[in-house]
């Protein structure tokens, strides 16, 4: 899984094949509602809440850098100056420091407003401690709400937002997902198609080897494109029910025996002691890696790529039962203080997802916005004639999925990592990784 720490308020378009999205999709039926399940308004109060009409001052943590700190300042200052009652002060923290320093701030009374984390996992957290505020009776108050929330917010966005018996504990605001990079000369070269499905992947790898005799793919994130194909089946991660991993599921077999092919038959490249699998596939070494949708310009920045890059869709499974992809997100997190600076917390998050600023806000991010009257803004439209993966992302934004928190489930997503590992690197067998990693699952699940 992608796993990120919490972070607080934290070259021409290639045209590629039919299964290469690049065009932005009708977004008029994109987004459903969830359920209207009744959410008890906080602190017993049953009352609408009324516009803030006394000086609050609220502070937030970030960890953002370049032109996403650009960006998160400059809402501020506007937020700041569009009304006379609330102060919002923004203050940088570094990756490493972020996590304790919360839980210090927490113990002493001195945390902060607002924070950011990636992951419904780490929200988890926060939930547990019951430290963090349900923000749905804001999102639904006549008088302060988001009218439009459940309509315009991406709707597997909300329901992960939502997961906690209808409460939401965090709030969504952009989202990037899993493509499939491709170099498109060498693609051009020898007249090779992208593939559809993953069966389809397979064979191109082996036309691939036929015509290098070395590897044809990598990817970054094999825990997560396991967990792609086993939900692609119909099957599950986990039984929630039974706090059980599915790691010995029919559909998981099938999976890990793909993975463990594509490696025998010397198609797929491992890490070793690359960090990224981008490094490799930059120098030319792999034509294919499979990544996540930010890192479409640090192909050419960081890595160096002197090749023209297509990115096209992470594959399906033939007669797949479902159609899904996973996604990671920035999401915010009002942490309890008072009534009157969470209400200011709030206030500062629906200003600042309004739909211009979503737009400049993902754009910055090379990530998707989670409204989608954002994406039909002109300047997100015209970001995206350059965004080739963001692209491939906002054409699949009804693919993108999640995996619901609870207890244990980070340690799930390391096992079947370190699963995948020992399969792959010839430590141990399907049969024998599936036993010791499932035993190591099910016993953090049902902590």
């Amino acid at each position: 899984m992608k796993k990120c720490l919490c972070i607080l308020l934290a070259a021409t378009m290639l045209l590629c094949g039919v299964s290469c999205a690049t065009q932005v999709p009708s977004t008029s039926d994109t987004s459903k509602s969830v359920s209207d399940s009744s959410v008890p308004p906080i602190e017993g109060d049953s009352e609408s809440m009324q516009p803030i009409s006394e000086p609050v001052t609220i502070t937030a943590w970030y960890t953002f850098g370049n032109t996403n700190e650009e960006n998160f300042l400059a809402a501020i200052k506007d937020f700041n100056e569009s009304q006379d009652y609330i102060e919002v002060l923004a203050t940088q923290q570094t990756w490493n420091e972020i996590t304790p320093k919360i839980m210090a701030a927490l113990t002493a009374n001195t945390q902060p407003d607002l924070i950011f984390c990636s992951a419904a996992a780490d929200v988890s957290n926060y939930v547990d401690m019951n430290v963090a505020v349900d923000l749905r009776p804001y999102v639904e108050d006549e008088n302060i709400g988001i009218p439009d929330f459940f309509e315009d917010f991406n709707k597997s966005a909300v329901d992960e937002s939502t997961q906690w018996d209808g409460h939401m504990y965090m709030f969504p605001l952009s989202r990037t997902g899993e493509v499939m990079y491709y170099n498109a000369d060498f693609f051009e070269e020898h007249s090779l198609s992208t593939p559809a499905t993953w069966e389809g992947l397979r064979a191109l790898c082996a036309q691939i080897h036929e015509i290098t005799g070395g590897e044809a793919l990598g990817s970054d994130y094999l825990d997560e494109n396991y967990v792609d194909m086993v939900m692609q089946m119909g099957g599950s991660f986990i039984d929630y029910e039974s706090k059980t991993a599915c790691f010995d599921s029919e559909e998981s077999r099938a999976t890990l025996q793909y993975l463990k092919d594509l490696e025998s038959n010397g198609y797929l490249r491992l890490k070793g002691d690359d960090t990224s699998l981008l490094s490799p596939f930059s120098a030319g070494l792999i034509p294919m890696v499979l990544g996540s949708s930010a890192n479409y310009a640090k192909i050419f920045s960081q890595y160096g790529a002197e090749f023209n890059v297509g990115v096209c869709p992470i594959p399906v499974m033939e007669n797949a039962e479902k159609d899904y992809v996973t996604m990671w997100g920035v999401n915010a997190v009002v942490l309890k203080s008072d009534k009157l600076r969470q209400q200011a917390a709030y206030e500062f998050l629906k200003f600042w997802t309004s739909k211009d600023y979503q737009a400049t806000w993902a754009a910055g991010y090379d990530a998707m916005p989670v409204r989608t009257s954002a994406i039909e803004t002109s300047a997100y439209q015209e970001y995206l004639k350059t965004a080739l993966s963001t692209a491939v992302i906002v054409d699949g934004y009804d693919r993108l999925g999640f995996l619901p928190a609870g207890t244990g489930v980070s340690d799930t997503t390391n096992a079947i990592t370190a699963c995948i590992d020992e399969i792959l690197l010839g430590t141990l067998s399907i049969d024998d990784a599936i036993v010791q990693y499932k035993a190591d699952a099910d016993a953090a699940l049902q902590q």
